[in-house]
């Protein structure tokens, strides 16, 4: 692929690391913690939960060959306790995290016609770029423009 030099500017294809790119935007932060706390909360219920099933089994008095049987079934139950609460989550956050990529999206369209980039590629810890062009990695200026927004 032929890159040209204009008036000592590289001339894409450019790209941007959008895992970084999307860590520094606040937005995307804001929905990451509000994902993290409902993480948190869940392992808290959850360990509630499963404390008190152990404790229920233990004011129990089970014969023997009980047991296995009885602790199968706190462990399916615990199973579709975890499976209900993520896919709540899961639900919750879907939408707010769709809006935040769709403004993400927008706020580099802007910063791409202000840049005069016609293409701006994204890639993951640059898994899809090849090549050493420092140039051509746009992340530290699209950071930096998403952070005075």
């Amino acid at each position: 692929m032929a890159v040209g030099l204009i008036r000592g500017h590289q001339q894409g294809p450019y790209f941007i690391d959008s895992t970084v790119a999307l860590e520094a935007d606040s937005e995307m932060q804001a929905v990451n913690q509000k994902i993290a706390a409902q993480d948190a909360i869940l392992k808290k219920e959850e360990q509630v939960f499963n404390d008190s099933l152990m404790k229920l089994l233990d004011s129990l008095s089970v014969r023997r060959g009980e047991e296995e049987s009885l602790m199968e079934l706190v462990n399916m139950e615990s199973n579709v306790f975890r499976h209900k609460k993520i896919d709540s989550i899961s639900r919750a956050t879907h939408d707010e995290v769709a809006i935040a990529i769709e403004h993400f999206n927008g706020n580099v369209k802007v910063y791409c016609e202000k840049a005069g980039i016609p293409v701006l590629f994204g890639s993951n810890n640059n898994t899809v770029v090849y090549g050493t062009g420092k140039k051509s990695d746009k992340t530290k200026e699209l950071v930096t423009f998403l952070g005075n927004k």
